[in-house]
C-alpha cells in the first residue's frame, strides 16, 4: 500500500479476543477505509464475525469505508473503487 502511496495501520481481532481493542483504535484514530480480508469475508463460520466488525466499524467511525476483500492482492483495486486518483 505504501508503494500505491496510500497509509494503513493494522488492527488485527479474532472472536476470541473480542473487538474492544478494535474498537478503540478506530475511536481514537477514524480511517477513512477499513479491510476486512479473505479469511472473515471468506469463510461461512466467521459471518457473524464480520457483522460484529461491520457494526463496530459502522458506530465508531461511521465516516470510514468498509472494503471486503478475498486476498491481500486485492487491497489497490478495493481502495482504488472507493478512492480514485484524480
Amino acid at each position: 500500500m505504501l508503494a500505491e502511496g496510500y497509509g494503513y495501520e493494522f488492527a488485527f481481532a479474532s472472536p476470541e479476543s473480542g473487538l474492544k481493542a478494535f474498537k478503540l483504535q478506530l475511536e481514537a484514530h477514524p480511517p477513512d477505509r477499513v479491510v476486512i480480508g479473505g479469511g472473515v469475508v471468506s469463510n461461512p463460520q466467521m459471518r457473524f464475525f464480520m457483522e460484529q466488525i461491520i457494526d463496530v466499524v459502522r458506530t465508531s467511525a461511521p465516516r470510514s469505508k468498509i472494503l471486503l476483500i478475498g486476498r491481500p492482492d486485492e487491497v489497490p483495486a478495493a481502495v482504488a473503487r472507493w478512492f480514485p486518483r484524480m
